[in-house]
């Protein structure tokens, strides 16, 4: 970390805790435009970023679960979807287009059909 050691640390801590880079920078006392030019710049710090944001989007996580275990039907669904496949609303299409198929005539020729109603 070349600059502002300090800030940096302060700036990661507060966003592994948040997760929102606005409230990280307040508490570092730098502006978002400082924030991700460091991120930019300096791989070590980028790296650093992506460990607080895993750090605070686990945090949620375990919130979501524990709400979810304690009050919220809806939640605990939307939890379970997100982790196995056979919760998730069954929905499929196949396609199959054989041949060269002309897009966008399809879709002028399905305007000018809608056109003259």
């Amino acid at each position: 970390m070349a600059h502002k050691p300090a800030k940096r640390d302060k700036f990661l801590e507060a966003l592994a805790d948040t997760g929102q880079v606005n409230s990280a920078c307040a508490v570092a006392g730098i502006v978002k435009a400082t924030a991700y030019n460091w991120r930019k710049s300096d791989k070590e710090f980028a790296a650093k970023w992506s460990e607080a944001i895993d750090q605070s989007t686990s945090e949620l996580e375990d919130e979501a679960i524990s709400r979810a275990m304690d009050k919220s039907d809806n939640l605990l669904m939307f939890l379970l979807k997100s982790r196995d496949p056979k919760y998730r609303d069954r929905s499929t299409q196949d396609v199959n287009i054989k041949g060269k198929v002309d897009i966008v005539a399809r879709l002028q020729k399905g305007r000018e059909y809608a056109r003259r109603d």
